[in-house]
């Protein structure tokens, strides 16, 4: 009898142990990419010789923001599809920005289509945001929410506050932006300066997504 109530017990503390903890396994990536995840700003390099467009600019782009969330990893960067208008003026112009999380792919980053039918959650957008001379720009959004389901790094809801790009629009094929926010879920982490950058890259629907390389995470708004 002792016999069997050992062997029960010991089986019971086996499948104890087998059990998957999902909070556990989340505060072990937490603690593992910790330092990753605080990387200094790194150097975006001389500042570029370019002003806005001249002409009005409308369309669609792909937008991929490259955080430290990702732990350096550019199979976590946060996707999104993105309406942009820009009318251009004497002194600049006025940037428009409506942009809207897409869904994680289901197979190879580049097996999947672009387009409205993948976006998942609600847009943040600005209207008429002021382009300077030399195309650099401020995008205020406050709140936005990515689901769980654009989320490439824990599969978790990202809430941001106190969102703002501060960008440049000079090559109407391709901006960019650095980010800063601060992230209040799924983890508490200030996001500023080069070490967060979104590109956005005129795109269609039906195109395949894009993935830029790391080296390409660069933004001069200086």
């Amino acid at each position: 009898m002792r016999r069997s109530l050992a062997f029960l017990a010991s089986t019971a503390a086996f499948a104890a142990a087998c059990i998957p903890h999902p909070s556990d396994d989340f505060k072990e990536y937490e603690d593992k990419t910790l330092s990753m995840r605080q990387v200094a700003p790194q150097d975006a390099g001389p500042p570029p010789d370019a002003a806005p467009p001249a002409q009005a600019v409308e369309g669609l782009y792909f937008g991929a923001c490259f955080s430290q969330l990702a732990a350096g990893r550019t199979d976590r960067v946060l996707r999104f599809y993105t309406t942009t208008k820009f009318v251009p003026s004497a002194g600049g112009g006025a940037l428009s920005l409506e942009i809207t999380p897409l869904k994680l792919p289901a197979g190879a980053i580049t097996d999947e289509t672009f387009g409205k039918a993948s976006t998942t959650g609600q847009a943040f957008a600005v209207k008429d945001a002021v382009v300077d001379s030399a195309g650099v720009f401020t995008a205020t959004f406050g709140n936005v929410d990515v689901p769980g389901n654009a989320n490439p790094i824990s599969g978790r809801e990202i809430k941001l506050e106190n969102t703002v790009f501060k960008g440049r629009f000079a090559d109407p094929k391709k901006f960019c932006t650095q980010l800063s926010a601060q992230v209040v879920q799924p983890v508490q982490q200030a996001l500023d300066g080069p070490a967060n950058i979104c590109l956005f890259i005129e795109a269609k629907e039906g195109d395949k997504y894009l993935d830029p390389a790391k080296a390409d995470y660069v933004c001069n708004v200086n």
